[in-house]
């Protein structure tokens, strides 16, 4: 007999969050490394929560330059990341990856939606090799 999960709030089937068309494995593959990369130096805010409290602080070393939302990222997280940018001028752009990915690539259990990367350096190189070529993903 198969078992089949459902949804509790509204008895549906839990849809599975997609990658946008454009991302390829080998793109994804390079996120995540980048994104690997900028926690081991200490250069990432990771979660909602969090990435937000960066774009309010007034330490310039801790705030963002750049921050990341994840695909599945709920209405309401992407609204309140996006006004915090908007609000501090801080350029905020969708990854094709899930929250489950994003954690798997940083080496976090739990899933994240949001990364602010504090270093420009590093928020410049993975904007230019990973999203130059699909610059739709700029959200504010």
């Amino acid at each position: 007999m198969e078992t089949k999960h459902v949804n509790k709030h509204d008895g549906t089937t839990p849809q599975k969050p997609c990658a946008p068309p454009n991302s390829t494995s080998q793109d994804t593959a390079r996120i995540c490394g980048m994104l690997g990369l900028c926690v081991k130096a200490g250069k990432a805010v990771l979660g909602a929560p969090l990435v937000l409290q960066a774009i309010r602080s007034m330490q310039l070393r801790r705030r963002p330059q750049m921050v990341f939302l994840c695909s599945d990222a709920s209405a309401n997280t992407c609204k309140r990341i996006q006004n915090g940018c908007r609000t501090y001028d801080v350029p905020c752009h969708m990854l094709p990856l899930t929250g489950a990915q994003t954690a798997q690539a940083v080496g976090k259990s739990s899933m994240i939606m949001a990364v602010g990367i504090t270093d420009s350096g590093m928020a410049r190189t993975l904007y230019e090799k990973v999203f130059s070529e699909n610059p739709d993903t700029h959200i504010s």
